[in-house]
């Protein structure tokens, strides 16, 4: 009888032992998920970064403002940094759609797609890049919503953005009321 009472009692501990081990499992699995959300979070705030930076290079501006005024006279050297830089962008959207498919990102992929393809495709360059390489995605979603994001803008819709800098700068140093 007490034999009895100890295997119940070993089966029972046993048994806290295992629900306890799961309970432990988990927690680990959340943080170990937790880490790899912020590590691809951290890793894809560092591509834009990266992407901003040479943008801001002295060199890659002028051919990107070449790109945006004078298209017909980049030369081939330009349009290989300006093909690099474009694949490169098309390489974090696919990083973004990792991030909305593992719950990071809550928008849709039609949003952020959209945002993005009308913020980075908006030199005449740019279209025209994104036209000779659309066939190459076997994403149609991807070719759909780039397609629909830059259908409404023109050759010339990011120097009409930067220009339109000018008319609020002259508002905020003259002090009009809609400059505050």
């Amino acid at each position: 009888m007490a034999k009895s009472n100890l295997d119940r009692w070993l089966d029972a501990f046993g048994q806290l032992a295992v629900l306890i081990g799961l309970v432990v499992v988990a927690v680990e699995l959340r943080q170990t998920s937790n880490i790899a959300n912020a590590e691809m979070s951290g890793q894809y705030l560092t591509n834009w970064q990266a992407i901003e930076m040479a943008q801001m290079d002295p060199g890659f501006a002028a051919v990107y403002a070449k790109s945006l005024e004078r298209p017909d006279e980049l030369t081939l050297p330009e349009k290989v940094q300006l093909d690099g830089y474009y694949w490169a962008l098309m390489d974090q959207l696919d990083f973004s759609q990792e991030m909305v498919e593992v719950g990071i990102f809550n928008d849709s992929l039609e949003d952020l797609w959209g945002f993005n393809a009308r913020a980075i495709m908006v030199t005449p360059y740019a279209q025209a890049w994104w036209r000779a390489f659309r066939e190459e995605f076997a994403d149609t979603a991807r070719v759909r919503i780039i397609d629909a994001a830059i259908e409404g803008l023109s050759a010339d819709t990011y120097l009409r953005r930067i220009e339109s800098i000018d008319g609020h700068l002259d508002d905020i140093v003259r002090g009009t009321p809609d400059s505050h």
